[in-house]
């Protein structure tokens, strides 16, 4: 039997979504050449005339700042970096200068720059520098995780602390035999292109990557956010279909299709910074342990995905997840059995 489409991967809904975004940026930039037609000597003559002439090229710029540029993908962090420092700077400096010939005279400003060439310069380079650290900030944050960076910074978790947290728990399957068929530099850039690729699931559905350990990742979401719309299930769904559409790109590079496995729990944690060197925000408490064998109970049980009752009572209705019951298991390292379920899309 067939799927729904799932409302949170339709693609109707995700144009939809483009054009929403896209009317906005055009918006935004219509206000903006709105107020900086305030700084012209005649107002009421410069506002059509920027409307007009200066609305649509802002909004492409900002539209290639928010879609192009991030897409851009470099080996080198320090690279991405500094590419996008330049970009930004330099569509940032390409607006001023629209808006600058649309308020004032084009001879003018060439004569002030003709004059005072070291203003422009000293500008530019003042621009690039403040853009450079600010980007350099966003993607140490990005790829350190700022949530947890900002919590480190203020010594939240230097003192224990119990929280209540969702956790999955994603394993790479057959990934020993992957191993050996690939080669161990083959099957690391097998691993790392995974989960790149997994990232915008993580992202979309707020969740934090606690760490990853080998071709496993351990993924973290607070109550509040993991159980809406239930995201903490959208998640590894959202992941099924971006694999499945990177398919031949897998096939061809690598000869096979990764597949995965979850376990996903709810329950009470206790968290700390541990560490003087590399330090970590670590979580510790049965509730790990017991994900962790719920992933495991996946094989044994020939299923995708396995939650426990304490998650699925949690949850909010859906229309598109189906549980279904798989009974009492016992768990290795469990003196009690554990109930599970297995979550599905639910069929046509």
């Amino acid at each position: 039997m067939g799927h729904e489409p799932l409302p949170f991967l339709s693609e109707d809904i995700a144009r939809a979504k483009k054009r929403r975004e896209t009317i906005r940026i055009f918006v935004l930039a219509t206000v903006m050449c709105v107020v900086l037609s305030f700084s012209s000597p005649h107002p009421s003559q410069a506002i059509p005339r920027m409307m007009l002439l200066d609305a649509v090229p802002y909004g492409l710029m900002i539209l290639f700042v928010r879609r192009v540029v991030p897409n851009v993908h470099f080996k080198s962090f320090g690279r991405a970096v500094f590419f996008r420092s330049i970009t930004y700077t330099t569509v940032f400096f390409a607006a001023m200068e629209l808006a600058a010939l649309s308020n004032t005279n084009a001879t003018e400003i060439n004569h002030m720059f003709a004059k005072h060439p070291t203003v422009l310069l000293t500008a530019l380079l003042v621009g690039f520098f403040w853009v450079l650290v600010i980007t350099g900030i966003r993607g140490v944050l990005k790829k350190l995780g700022s949530g947890e960076i900002w919590n480190w910074i203020r010594g939240y978790y230097y003192s224990p602390k119990q929280e209540e947290r969702i956790f999955m728990f994603l394993d790479m399957r057959n990934s020993t035999e992957l191993a050996e068929k690939l080669g161990d530099l083959k099957f690391s850039q097998l691993v790392r292109d995974f989960f790149d690729d997994l990232t915008s699931p993580i992202v979309e559905t707020k969740a934090t990557v606690s760490h990853y350990i080998g071709d496993e990742a351990v993924l973290t979401w607070w109550p509040n956010d993991g159980l809406k719309e239930g995201r903490c299930l959208q998640c590894f769904f959202r992941m099924q279909a971006i694999i499945d559409r990177r398919r031949p790109y897998y096939v061809a590079e690598y000869g096979i299709v990764p597949n995965f496995k979850a376990g996903g729990h709810i329950g009470n944690v206790v968290a700390t910074e541990v560490g003087q060197v590399k330090s970590e925000i670590v979580f510790h408490g049965d509730v790990l342990n017991t994900t962790a064998r719920v992933q495991a109970a996946c094989s044994e049980n020939g299923v995708d995905f396995l939650i426990t009752e304490a998650l699925a009572a949690r949850l909010p209705e859906t229309s598109w997840l189906e549980l279904q019951p798989i009974g009492e298991v016992a768990l290795k390292g469990k003196s009690e059995p554990v109930t599970l379920l297995s979550a599905s899309v639910r069929s046509k």
